[in-house]
């Protein structure tokens, strides 16, 4: 499990959550970005990194969202998260994975408060 400001560890779904569909599985409001193996959740970047006071990060983000706040990182995954998930795969020697974004994280906003 992960430790608190530390993003390190898999999602681990909570008892009897494991056969929802993935989409009800990722939190959209705190996950920004995660990498799924056949098996299970590698790793994500969510509010425990983006809100982080500590230095050091091993999620997906590779650093980039790290202490930058929600609206900083939702901004850096909606750019470069092809290129997270890709280089967190390669780090994790992943060779069957997909990476999940939420629609609120990849797609602008239409209307946004000021």
């Amino acid at each position: 499990m992960c430790q608190a400001r530390v993003c390190h560890a898999p999602y681990r779904p909570a008892e009897g959550e494991g056969s929802k569909p993935l989409e009800e599985r990722v939190k959209p409001m705190t996950t920004l970005i995660a990498v799924y193996s056949l098996e299970k959740c590698e790793g994500r970047c969510d509010a425990r990194c983006y809100e982080a006071t500590t230095p050091r990060c091993f999620c997906v983000c590779g650093g980039m969202n790290h202490g930058v706040g929600e609206k900083q990182a939702t901004e850096n995954t909606r750019l470069y998260a092809d290129e997270m998930i890709t280089a967190y795969a390669k780090q994790k020697n992943l060779t069957d994975y997909r990476g999940f974004v939420p629609d609120d994280v990849r797609q602008i906003p239409l209307f946004q408060e000021v």
